[in-house]
């Protein structure tokens, strides 16, 4: 027996063919069902993160998808490669059919790499398997391999310890190589890095010094103006800190957590809820913060926008997520410069 379907422009999707045989006794034998797919594409990946600059304890990714999935249907064979960009070095490797290290919601995968701790400086890239994503429907297409390098890229930035340090000192005198006598009555105040400078000039000192060294965090990540990247906040990494410079007198800088979900799908978005904190990197001063950024009430549902006039100086940021609600935003640092000042911060 031969059966013939072509079908018409508007069919498509997924159709089954249920066939039962009959003999000429009229049995009936087992019943067999068979499926076609017309037209029916595999999921496609519309968003990958974090990207970017990450700390180098980075450890939850997530995938979101256009569409509903399952986790694969293989058993074995179904990975997510972190590769060295530096040397194209496999460094990291998780099996996605392992419940222990991958979550499969609706349109979203999230899959750690806990206790792995990235190189500072390194950039890496991430490749998938095809197979990570199965639509859930029917047969169950596969998603599509990545085996483009520049598609899911990260990078870990390079970390200095910074200590401030304030010495006070009595009066003393300074002998030089030119023979050259003063006394003198300072306070100084420095920041010292782990670069050490050492002079020529022989000195000697007969001075009493009382000092109060004490070890500031260091803001292990500096962005320039114009950046716009994709970030995750979770319960193990509530907060994302960074810090920035203005180099001209004045600058009106923006500072965005945006969203981009409205209200109505925000609570199963994945989408966080960012409240952005604003400090003098110099003296550690709350400048300010604000949790309210609806310029697009039904597209921006939750962000987080702030924009401040500032001096020449330091600044940092931190955006966290008072009411634990944890999860992706975009995050967006611009700048105008008033009269035409040129910024060199960049």
């Amino acid at each position: 027996m031969e059966i013939q379907w072509t079908p018409e422009s508007d069919q498509y999707g997924i159709h089954e063919l249920y066939l039962t045989p009959v003999d000429s006794q009229q049995q009936t034998g087992s019943q067999v069902c068979l499926t076609f797919q017309v037209d029916v594409d595999p999921p496609q990946f519309i968003r990958m993160h974090p990207t970017g600059i990450v700390p180098d304890n980075q450890s939850t990714w997530a995938i979101d998808i256009d569409r509903d999935i399952v986790s694969p249907r293989r058993l074995t064979g179904v990975n997510i490669h972190f590769f060295k960009r530096s040397n194209n070095e496999e460094v990291y490797r998780v099996d996605v059919t392992s419940s222990a290290f991958v979550r499969y919601e609706p349109r979203r995968i999230t899959f750690y790499t806990s206790g792995y701790t990235w190189n500072k400086g390194e950039e890496y890239y991430i490749l998938l398997d095809s197979g990570v994503a199965t639509i859930n429907e029917s047969c169950g297409i596969e998603s599509a391999p990545v085996t483009d390098k520049n598609i899911w890229t990260f990078q870990i930035s390079k970390q200095t310890t910074i200590f401030s340090s304030t010495t006070t000192s009595k009066a003393y005198p300074i002998t030089t190589e030119g023979k050259t006598t003063t006394t003198a009555r300072k306070t100084v105040e420095s920041t010292t890095t782990s670069t050490q400078i050492i002079s020529k000039i022989t000195t000697t000192t007969t001075q009493t010094i009382t000092s109060r060294v004490s070890s500031i965090p260091a803001c292990y990540q500096w962005f320039p103006f114009n950046t716009i990247v994709n970030l995750s906040t979770n319960a193990e990494h509530p907060t994302f800190t960074f810090c920035f410079t203005v180099n001209t007198t004045f600058a009106d800088v923006t500072i965005a957590a945006n969203t981009w979900v409205s209200c109505s799908n925000w609570k199963s978005s994945g989408a966080g809820d960012p409240l952005i904190e604003l400090y003098s990197e110099n003296n550690r001063q709350l400048l300010a913060e604000n949790d309210d950024g609806n310029s697009i009430s039904s597209m921006n549902c939750y962000a987080s926008v702030l924009s401040y006039r500032f001096s020449r100086g330091d600044y940092r940021v931190v955006i966290r997520n008072s009411k634990c609600a944890y999860g992706f935003f975009e995050l967006r640092l611009l700048a105008e410069v008033p009269f035409r000042q040129k910024d060199n911060s960049t």
